[in-house]
């Protein structure tokens, strides 16, 4: 009864006792996304949800590349156990780079209640609980030493010309409540996007921050309303009054109020918040990733494998607080 791209599937007995498949639920050309299944039986699996949602732009031309992660392999029973219970699988993406995904079992799909994330209690490198992680080789996300003092923070680095990280927090629903980060931002040569979303990935508020610093939020009628200028290299508290009822944030910058009952740039009830080194891309045409079975001379993009500028910014002091 599956629904799937004609890509492989992969099943496996968890160390909960529990089983998952992944794959890729649709019939498009496309394979995307990678997406986890989980059943008690191992013949009944329910409660879909993403692995691999990221889809870069293909770099090279080639035949029967179609776009997405896919190919999915996990650790063959009798073959080791990695220590703890995480599921760990290896896939391609659009036939270019391989990847490998650490899934926190159970495998959760959502959060309740507010948020309130300590990186000082966890150990620095790649692993940071409660966050989905997208880490490419070039845009490293990690838990790394405050630049300014000897606590940890979220580091988020980008020198790839064709993909970008990023860093998911899924907190839990409320009528309002406030979202509170500090933020200090070293170095961007891309625009470094904050977006809070719903729980399908539809971006109800939209931060930019460009190279030069310069904050913008995108309002309800899709205009962008430039807020302030962000310091570089000084730690900023950010907090963001979220009312999902009426559809309206706001914005305070270290202490200041420098947005006021802005418009949702979508419906929807808060859920998500994502951070990401680069420019929002899953509402590009399907076009641009390049499907079909051709070897075009001269069609691979610009210097796919050459570094580009640096972008480099840290996060702490995450948080959410159910208003009144």
């Amino acid at each position: 009864s599956f629904t799937y791209s004609g890509a492989k599937i992969w099943g496996q007995k968890l160390d909960d006792g529990s089983y998952a498949l992944l794959y890729n639920p649709t019939n498009a050309s496309e394979r995307h996304p990678l997406c986890i299944a989980v059943g008690e039986d191992g013949l009944n699996y329910n409660n879909l949800a993403v692995v691999h949602g990221e889809l870069p732009v293909k770099r090279y031309w080639g035949v029967e590349k179609r776009p997405g992660p896919q190919y999915v392999r996990g650790i063959v029973e009798g073959n080791g156990n990695p220590p703890g219970d995480d599921l760990w699988v290896v896939y391609s993406v659009s036939k270019e780079d391989i990847w490998i995904s650490r899934i926190p079992i159970p495998a959760n799909r959502n959060v309740q209640g507010p948020v309130k994330d300590d990186f000082d209690l966890v150990k620095t490198g790649r692993y940071i609980p409660g966050w989905n992680i997208y880490s490419p080789q070039w845009c490293p996300v990690k838990l790394v030493k405050d630049p300014e003092s000897d606590h940890n923070c979220m580091m988020m680095k980008d020198v790839d010309p064709y993909d970008y990280g990023k860093a998911t927090r899924v907190f839990g629903i409320a009528p309002r409540q406030k979202i509170d980060f500090e933020l200090y931002v070293k170095s961007n040569s891309e625009p470094f996007e904050i977006d809070v979303c719903d729980s399908a990935g539809a971006r109800l508020i939209q931060l930019s921050i460009d190279a030069d610093g310069n904050i913008k939020a995108l309002d309800g009628t899709k205009n962008w309303k430039n807020i302030q200028v962000l310091p570089k290299e000084k730690w900023m508290d950010i907090s963001i009054d979220v009312d999902s009822e009426k559809g309206l944030y706001s914005l305070e910058m270290d202490g200041k109020s420098v947005l006021k009952k802005m418009h949702f740039a979508a419906g929807g009830q808060a859920e998500r918040i994502d951070f990401r080194t680069g420019e929002y891309r899953l509402d590009r045409p399907i076009q641009e990733y390049k499907i079909g079975d051709q070897s075009i001379p001269g069609f691979d993009e610009s210097e796919p494998d050459r570094p580009t500028g640096k972008t480099v910014v840290y996060l702490k002091g995450f948080s959410t607080t159910i208003m009144e």
